[in-house]
């Protein structure tokens, strides 16, 4: 009983910690922001730190699509991260973004932000904003991102190209 316990607050006081460190890095009041980020504490989800970079938008869509079913948001952000390490390797490999590898990494990218956005391709413009902040991110997401930006867009214009041609 007494273990148990201890191992309760020694949770609270890691989360109060990360929120503590999400605070100042954020440098702004967002009551708002902060009672999502404590839910997602208490919820256990170690990839919280996304949370404050996504706007309103995002984060309302999130709330909509994924708040019955917090594991599929969760899934979607894992294969985000399968996907982008596979771009990574397949980059440094020198492999062409035209290739049948690129193509299909490409088609299960698209997959993946059609069935994050719901098919609300309105959302786009927003996703791109918080890609364009990636200084404040994950540092290893960061830094793969960034070194797949251009690789990933020559890769998704030969999927849509390509895909345009066979319904032709």
């Amino acid at each position: 009983m007494i273990q148990e316990q201890i191992a309760n607050l020694s949770e609270a006081l890691e989360a109060t910690i990360a929120l503590s460190r999400e605070v100042q890095e954020m440098n702004t009041v967002d009551f708002k922001k902060y009672a999502e980020i404590i839910e997602l504490l208490r919820l256990g989800n170690k990839e919280y730190w996304v949370w404050k970079h996504f706007d309103n938008t995002i984060t309302d869509h999130i709330k909509e699509r994924f708040g019955d079913d917090p594991e599929a948001g969760l899934r979607i952000f894992s294969t985000y991260q399968e996907v982008l390490d596979k771009l990574y390797v397949l980059k440094k490999q020198g492999v062409s973004p035209d290739s049948p590898e690129c193509f299909m990494i490409a088609k299960q990218w698209w997959e993946m932000i059609l069935e994050f956005t719901g098919g609300n391709l309105e959302l786009l413009p927003e996703l791109q904003k918080f890609n364009d902040k990636k200084d404040d991110w994950n540092n290893d997401l960061a830094v793969k991102q960034k070194e797949v930006d251009n690789y990933l867009t020559a890769a998704l214009e030969y999927y849509f190209k390509r895909i345009q041609k066979e319904q032709e």
